[in-house]
């Protein structure tokens, strides 16, 4: 999808010509700036916008160039829209509408695409690529194409720059979820003891740093991990205070597992697999929530909240609790500071998309930082395979050209060495290579 929308601003005038409009109104078009017809002040970019939704109404009339751009852009809008929907039901529950409140009030529903094209600007400080503004639509599931800084978003009263992070999503929704994750950790000793364990395989469990059971060095970090699915196995073990805790974050696991099961089903698309063919890997599925808090350290340039790290899994859905800097990824060697967005989820690929991949999706190497001043907190839902799956490369991935890079093997295997090996190490998936005996 990328390469689509970059080789289709590559294209000769002539063929961009036969989509220009400034009808704002038009299905399909080509323009400039934003409304043209009636601003005083352009703005630096152009944009191809697409209707998309129901797809078959629209597809006929985009253009046949570059090859193949039909092909990939009507596979995009459909799988992207399947999560669209389902942030929209998740947002309508948690409100205590019901799943389909919301989607009952759209009518038929309508969905649009943009290509934009920010070029280089001689005078970049006379103008913006599109000045500050909220979109008019219910929700927008943007995709930055490139590593180019560009995006900003507002918070109290400041403009604050989103710097693109490899293999992520930005997805604009709200959540109520937050507090009950602060006054858990208010909480006063004697009910934090009562969740205490040092055993990584206890579907309850407070603990501190990663696995105080191996570790040399400890980190900077308090957790409170829940085991979530299904919800009706685990939620009796939960912690009976704050008040309302299971109600609220039992609802919050729901939602979202929902989600990360529509992202699944995207990413399976988008390799060529069929929508359902990584879920059928998993087994009986499963899915765990932790709750991490990182109180202001004294001397933060001793330790980490967490080093450097993949995550064990298939998708991680991250919540930022509040407006505190600690998340970094890792790009070209460089760690990459991550400021927490408010309203936003930051979507990470995990271990076990890169294997079923073969490699096509990366894992993203991330760590946590502490800081001397303010505490923070964090919420990630990881979503898994069970125990018992047999993980391994797509055979449809695999081909002469690109032979198996790993193993097969049983996630619990995975699972358990992840967990033995700690952090610090050598990063897990080279334990699994093809070739590789396992012990």
């Amino acid at each position: 999808m990328i390469q689509i929308a970059k080789n289709y601003f590559k294209l000769p005038e002539e063929e961009h010509l036969k989509s220009y409009s400034d009808d704002p109104n038009k299905t399909i078009r080509l323009s400039t700036s934003f409304n043209i017809r009636t601003e005083k002040v352009k703005n630096w970019r152009d944009y191809l916008r697409l209707q998309c939704y129901p797809l078959e109404d629209y597809v006929h009339e985009w253009p046949e160039n570059p090859e193949s751009f039909k092909e990939h852009v009507s596979e995009y809008c459909a799988s992207v829209s399947g999560l669209a929907l389902e942030l929209i039901e998740a947002i309508s529950e948690s409100l205590g509408l019901g799943r389909d409140y919301i989607s009952a009030q759209l009518g038929k529903h309508a969905q649009h695409i943009a290509l934009n094209y920010y070029p280089p600007c001689p005078q970049p400080d006379l103008t913006y690529g599109l000045p500050g503004h909220s979109d008019l639509n219910l929700i927008t599931i943007l995709l930055q194409a490139d590593e180019v800084s560009g995006l900003q978003v507002s918070k109290d009263g400041k403009w604050i720059s989103v710097d693109p992070v490899p293999n992520t999503f930005i997805i604009n929704v709200g959540d109520q979820i937050q507090l009950q994750k602060k006054d858990y950790f208010k909480l006063p000793e004697e009910e934090h003891l009562k969740s205490y364990s040092d055993d990584p395989n206890k579907t309850i469990r407070l603990s501190t740093s990663f696995n105080i059971r191996t570790e040399k060095v400890k980190n900077w970090r308090d957790y409170l991990r829940l085991q979530c699915y299904p919800l009706e196995d685990y939620v009796h073990e939960w912690p009976e205070n704050p008040e309302s805790f299971k109600e609220h974050v039992s609802e919050y696991c729901a939602s979202v597992s929902g989600l990360a099961r529509e992202l699944i089903e995207a990413i399976s698309e988008s390799l060529g697999l069929g929508r359902d063919y990584i879920s059928e890997q998993l087994g009986k599925h499963a899915q765990h929530i932790a709750l991490n808090y990182y109180p202001p350290c004294p001397q933060p340039d001793l330790t980490y909240g967490l080093p450097g790290h993949s995550d064990l899994n298939l998708i991680t859905i991250l919540l930022q609790a509040d407006d505190v800097s600690g998340l970094q990824v890792s790009k070209d060697g460089k760690w990459i500071s991550v400021d927490p967005v408010p309203n936003t989820f930051i979507i990470n690929v995990g271990d076990q998309i890169q294997v079923l991949s073969n490699d096509k999706y990366k894992s993203v190497l991330h760590r946590a930082v502490v800081n001397c001043d303010k505490e923070r907190i964090s919420i990630p839902l990881f979503y898994c395979p069970s125990k018992d799956a047999i993980i391994e490369p797509a055979p449809m991935l695999v081909t002469d050209d690109h032979p198996a890079v790993y193993r097969q093997f049983k996630y619990g295997e995975y699972h358990e060495t992840f967990w033995d090996r700690g952090l610090a190490t050598e990063n897990c998936l080279d334990m699994f290579m093809a070739g590789l005996k396992s012990d």
